[in-house]
């Protein structure tokens, strides 16, 4: 995921989540850390906020999608 951009990168998170992919996990892993280092989150209850919500994607919840997605673009991801 390091080649994508953190915006597709989520996506792609997104993606293997919605088809119960085994390899959703440590995406999921990856995209938390590179969106943390990449966008200076501070705080530990944004991290695990983002982690939290990654972790809830397989079950297809949209509330959960809209919390990544504000969050996102409050940290500048487009």
């Amino acid at each position: 995921m390091g080649g994508l951009q953190l915006g597709h990168a989520l996506d792609l998170c997104r993606l293997l989540a919605a088809q119960d992919d085994p390899r959703f996990e440590r995406a999921a892993v990856r995209w938390h850390g590179r969106f943390v280092i990449e966008r200076g989150v501070e705080r530990l209850t944004e991290s695990q906020l983002v982690l939290a919500s990654l972790a809830e994607l397989p079950q297809g919840v949209g509330e959960i999608e809209e919390v990544l997605r504000r969050i996102s673009r409050r940290r500048g991801v487009a």
